[in-house]
């Protein structure tokens, strides 16, 4: 019994460490830890994550951000907001997870280097201009 409670507390940190999301692009990390890590360990997890109903508009115009697929992780999620991510030029790849059913307006509004989008089939409505990229020359 003694051997089996000195390996589970071996492998203790790993389990915690294992629930954290491992996020690629260091900005959208530290956009996602301000705003979500309730436990306020420094990271985001899963369960914090899965918790997030609205993401709002914090990553509009953001020009620093390249990438998020851990957006995926995000399954509390069912509305991708209009302007969520509005004006992230440099933004190449982004997950929406498979609870999305619905994209707002101008939600990817003048996302110029969106080259891999994955929307899932969840997703049966799309604002006007979700993925405009550029403005209307009169």
């Amino acid at each position: 019994m003694k051997r089996l409670i000195t390996i589970l507390l071996s492998v203790m940190p790993l389990i915690a460490w294992c629930d954290n999301i491992s996020f690629a692009d260091a900005k959208v990390k530290e956009i996602c830890v301000a705003n979500w890590d309730t436990s306020g360990d420094g990271e985001l997890s899963y369960a914090e994550a899965e918790a997030v109903k609205n993401l709002g508009t914090i990553f509009k115009y953001n020009t620093d951000i390249t990438s998020f697929d851990e957006l995926q992780h995000f399954t509390g999620l069912t509305f991708i907001g209009g302007d969520a991510f509005s004006g992230c030029t440099n933004l190449t790849s982004i997950l929406i997870p498979n609870t999305v059913t619905a994209i707002g307006s101008m939600a990817f509004n003048y996302c110029t280097s969106l080259t891999n989008i994955t929307i899932p089939n969840t997703v049966t409505t799309i604002g006007d201009q979700a993925f405009r990229l550029y403005p209307n020359k009169d």
